[in-house]
C-alpha cells in the first residue's frame, strides 16, 4: 500500500507540473497568457481547472493511504497534519 500512496503522490505532482508547464508555455515575454480565440481560453481554463482538480485528489489520496498505513506506529503525529490536509481541500484552495 506505501507503493500505491507514492505512486499517487508522484502521479500528482507529474501532473500538478504539466500544469504549470502548460501556463508557462502560453505565456509572452510579458508574462500575459496569449489564446488564439475565446474558444480556445475557455477549453485552456476547462482542462487546467480539471488537471487542478485531478492532481489535489491524487495528492490527497496519497497523504490518506500514506497517513492510514503509518497511524499504528506514529499515531496522531501522522494523522493530524493528513486530516489537516482533507480540511484544507474541504474547505476550498
Amino acid at each position: 500500500m506505501a507503493f500505491l500512496a507514492t505512486v499517487l503522490l508522484i502521479l500528482s505532482s507529474a501532473i500538478y507540473f504539466l500544469l504549470k508547464r502548460r501556463i508557462f508555455l502560453r505565456t509572452n515575454p510579458m508574462g500575459i497568457e496569449q489564446f488564439p480565440s475565446f474558444t480556445g481560453k475557455l477549453r485552456a481554463r476547462i482542462v487546467d481547472w480539471s488537471l487542478k482538480v485531478v492532481s489535489i485528489m491524487l495528492c490527497t489520496a496519497g497523504v490518506l493511504i500514506l497517513a492510514e498505513i503509518y497511524a499504528d506506529s506514529w499515531g496522531w503525529v501522522v494523522l493530524i497534519p493528513a486530516l489537516a490536509w482533507g480540511l484544507f481541500i474541504f474547505l476550498g484552495v
